[in-house]
């Protein structure tokens, strides 16, 4: 009986293997062909309105909160990790990225 749960066990963990390595091809397969196009129209106005107008705000309060909060990230040694997650991403989501491409 328990060689027979060991093989189960065994072929399961095989099958999930050969599953999640399907999965992560089909996924680089849909990153590739998805940065061989270009954006439409839709995309570009989308981004432009639904996505940069808010990360560009999200930039102003975020270099305002890191300037407010800077004492306590220089007690706590993080001011760049903290300057890096309230305005650098935000900023080059909002202004580094081509327009249309999430």
């Amino acid at each position: 009986m328990r060689s027979l749960n060991r093989k189960l066990i065994s072929y399961f963990l095989i099958l999930m293997l050969a599953m999640s390595n399907m999965t992560y091809a089909s996924n680089a397969y849909a990153r590739e062909a998805s940065l061989n196009q270009e954006p439409s129209a839709g995309a570009m106005f989308m981004d432009g309105v639904f996505a940069r107008i808010p990360m560009t705000v999200v930039t102003v309060f975020g270099a305002v909160l890191f300037v407010v909060t800077l004492p306590f990230s220089a007690t706590g040694g993080n001011v760049g990790q903290a300057a890096d997650k309230l305005v650098v991403e935000p900023f080059e989501s909002a202004w580094r990225r081509p327009l249309g491409e999430m």
